[in-house]
């Protein structure tokens, strides 16, 4: 029952109390004095006490009733929220890890192949292609694309968080392209069946350099896990920190520090 409602029930109550008096004194005779004598005035002021209070109670109980399901509705709602964004993120996450994977494989290729034409003076071919490392960067910067959507389908719910993550993940977005271009420039010349780069086997410098760049690129994906990790604390905190009464310490928003995996013959030779 609205306030309106409870209004209107406290007039109509009123109105037929008024009314009932105005008929017994003008249709029946009745003195009006006798309508305000203890025994006839406590009995009506007890009624109509006692409806005033069932109202307010009924009132109460609506309220409290509804905003109980508003709030089993909005966390349902914000639970659908958190599986939405921790599906993307999960899946752009493992893409970053295929990427860096891929990196890592194929240093570990190069230096392989190399180690082979030194024992046999017989190139080996790559296991891995060019286009292996645009198909595998394009997948993995599609689901980041894919968290950025489902960031912005549901900014209203995350606020001002929101919207510095969709900013950091452009720019370390960017970031990572310019470092998979450089390392892509390093790599071109030693995958495929192509011409043979300048000195065979692979020395060592040469190797170390494949390295530093293997190391740049796969930072820019480490960065770029931390924008995915911080996504996943600040939703946990924002959309379930109330259903569950407790939140992520702020400490861990920053995310785990992961280091580059290296080739360890030439990691002694790199700064």
């Amino acid at each position: 029952m609205s306030r309106v409602s409870l209004s209107v029930a406290l007039l109509v109550l009123l109105a037929a109390t008024a009314g009932a008096v105005a008929v017994d004194v003008c249709v029946f005779g009745g003195g009006l004095k006798d309508w305000v004598r203890p025994e006839r005035t406590l009995p009506a002021v007890g009624f109509i006490g006692g409806a005033i209070l069932l109202a307010w109670q009924l009132e109460r109980q609506h309220q409290n009733t509804m905003r109980a399901k508003a709030e089993e509705a909005r966390n349902a709602l914000n639970l659908e929220i958190y599986k939405d964004l921790a599906a993307a993120s999960e899946r752009a996450s493992q893409g970053l890890l295929n990427l860096a994977s891929l990196t890592v494989e194929m240093v570990m290729d190069v230096e392989t192949r190399s180690a082979i034409f030194r024992e046999t003076q017989k190139r080996p071919p790559s296991s891995r292609s060019f286009q292996d490392l645009i198909d595998t960067q394009h997948s993995a910067m599609s689901t980041v694309s894919g968290v950025i959507a489902a960031i912005e389908k549901w900014e209203i719910a995350l606020g001002g968080v929101g919207t510095e993550i969709i900013t950091s993940l452009f720019q370390h977005s960017t970031a990572l392209r310019k470092a998979y271009i450089s390392f892509g420039g390093e790599m071109a010349s030693y995958l495929g069946d192509g011409g043979l780069p300048i000195g065979w086997p692979i020395p060592t410098a040469e190797l170390a350099r494949l390295n530093e760049a293997s190391r740049g690129a796969q930072d820019s994906g480490f960065v770029l896990a931390g924008d995915l990790y911080r996504l996943r604390v600040a939703t946990q905190n924002r959309l379930l920190g109330e259903l569950f009464a407790t939140e992520i310490p702020e400490s861990r928003a920053g995310g785990p520090t992961i280091k580059p995996y290296v080739m360890g013959t030439s990691e002694r030779e790199l700064p």
